[in-house]
């Protein structure tokens, strides 16, 4: 019988607020880790975090599939 196969990248987000130089509020900033690798990449801004997200999901797509479904 015939499995799909599934795309799958799995991440740790951390995420923290630090005081920000004015009085509007406070910054966030962000982390993401590979529990594989332990590689991890930090973001200042929500929307970069985002756009690496949608890239990682683009080059998983045209890598094609890793694992077998189970």
């Amino acid at each position: 019988m015939f499995k799909k196969r599934r795309i799958r990248r799995a991440y740790l987000l951390r995420f923290w607020a630090e005081r920000g130089p004015t009085a509007e509020g406070p910054v966030w900033r962000f982390n993401l880790e590979d529990p594989h690798s332990g590689q991890r990449q930090g973001f200042s801004r929500l929307d970069t975090l985002v756009a690496y997200l949608e890239d990682q999901m683009r080059q998983a797509e045209a890598e094609g599939p890793a694992a077998p479904d189970r």
